[in-house]
């Protein structure tokens, strides 16, 4: 079976401008500028301490505090966001072809179980991998746990996500890669890691594209 591991925020989850009002809100606090959606999308990494460090003094701000303060902010800005354009007609044609997917987040676990409930999509998924915390860390070794269990081969398998560390992870796994330039990157920064980059998940879908694994 051919296999589709998926992303979750900012690649099926429209969630970059709830990010970027959540971190504005802690900069208003701090009595600082707001970072426009370009600003972010600049300068987000993964670990996303990456992004703190570059953002805040992590000697006068903690990392762990700031972390807990965006997540509450998060939460409290997340009807702002839903699913992507096209992600549930993709979710569809995908499965209809006879693909197992799953998805492997950097989102603390039990918040993107909720997401993927309210959403109605766990019937989409044969398995669903989230973070143990609300760091935002690597998702190498949970996405290499995940093949492992579904008895997936890494060159059957698609990744699909919206960031560099997307395309680091497909690479160390050995699997294929398609970034979508609707997230939390911009599409100059994508083209870097020399993948396919699109501009919307209805791209995906289109006759012709070429990134059949």
């Amino acid at each position: 079976m051919k296999w589709i591991i998926w992303d979750w925020n900012g690649t099926l989850f429209d969630d970059a401008m709830v990010a970027v009002n959540a971190l504005n809100d802690i900069l208003a606090r701090l009595g600082r500028p707001a970072l426009t959606l370009e600003d972010y999308q600049r300068q987000m990494e993964t670990p996303v301490i990456g992004f703190y460090q570059k953002i805040f003094d992590l000697h006068q701000e903690p990392f762990e505090a700031l972390s807990a303060e965006f997540i509450e902010n998060y939460r409290r800005r997340e009807d702002e966001a839903g699913l992507a354009p096209g992600a549930r007609q993709c979710l569809t044609h995908f499965g209809q072809l006879g693909y197992g997917q799953a998805v492997v987040s950097s989102f603390e676990h039990a918040r993107l179980l909720g997401y993927i409930r309210r959403f109605g999509l766990q019937g989409y998924f044969r398995q669903v991998s989230g973070s143990g915390d609300i760091y935002g860390g690597g998702k190498l070794e949970r996405a290499r746990l995940l093949l492992h269990d579904v008895g997936a081969c890494a060159k059957d398998t698609l990744l699909i996500g919206d960031t560099l560390h997307d395309a680091e992870v497909a690479q160390a796994l050995g699997a294929s890669c398609v970034l979508i330039a609707a997230g939390h990157q911009r599409k100059e920064d994508l083209a870097r890691s020399g993948v396919l980059v699109l501009e919307s998940l209805p791209h995906l879908i289109a006759d012709g594209t070429p990134w059949e694994v």
